[in-house]
């Protein structure tokens, strides 16, 4: 059963997502999320080590728990569509993963998956519409038979993307994905005022 930082979520025990558990070292709240904002949106670069080490702290104390959260064999980066690559200049989600990818020495597995379909950005619609969204948006061009991959993105709203990104992750062979996450929004958090 999916878990957040070892506790399951409502939504995972309504239909279980296909990725293991999820570690998010923040609630997508006031400052966290203006942080973010800066990072991702005003190119703020600078702010990526503070988040990389958001997220080791994170494992780190989880690793110390009584139901301790797994360290995956790789890392990988949540991809973005190509238009948004361009227009933003990087990927922070590649950005935070490499990061981590060294502080943990563990292997980043860059360029393997990849966003086929260029949608409506996540955060400009429904909750209800996301899944359909990112329906068959990624493909990976590897086997990655019997790894344990962690999946790194900037926040998790919904959980659509990766919900979609590690169905393809499993059809190549992995045999656990587990997401982890610099913040975690929650259903009342409004998504939609940015």
């Amino acid at each position: 059963m999916p878990t957040l930082n070892n506790a399951i979520c409502g939504a995972c025990l309504k239909k279980t997502p296909p990725f293991q558990s999820t570690l998010a070292a923040c609630r997508y709240a006031f400052p966290i999320d203006r942080i973010v904002q800066n990072f991702k949106y005003g190119q703020n670069l600078v702010l990526t080590k503070l988040l990389a080490s958001l997220l080791y702290d994170a494992y780190q104390t989880k690793r110390h728990h009584a139901t301790p959260i797994a360290l995956p064999m790789a890392f990988m980066a949540m991809p973005l569509a190509r238009t948004r690559q361009i227009e933003r200049g990087f990927n922070q989600s590649q950005e935070i993963a490499r990061n981590l990818a060294k502080k943990l020495r563990i292997p980043l597995l860059d360029g393997l998956l990849s966003r086929i379909k260029d949608a409506p950005k996540q955060a400009t619609l429904p909750w209800r519409k996301r899944h359909q969204n990112v329906r068959q948006a990624f493909s990976c061009i590897a086997s990655l038979s019997g790894q344990h991959i962690a999946l790194v993105d900037d926040v998790m709203t919904s959980g659509a993307t990766a919900h979609a990104a590690a169905q393809v992750l499993l059809k190549s062979g992995a045999n656990r994905v587990d997401i982890w996450v610099v913040a975690r929004a929650t259903v009342n958090h409004s998504v939609n005022q940015y």
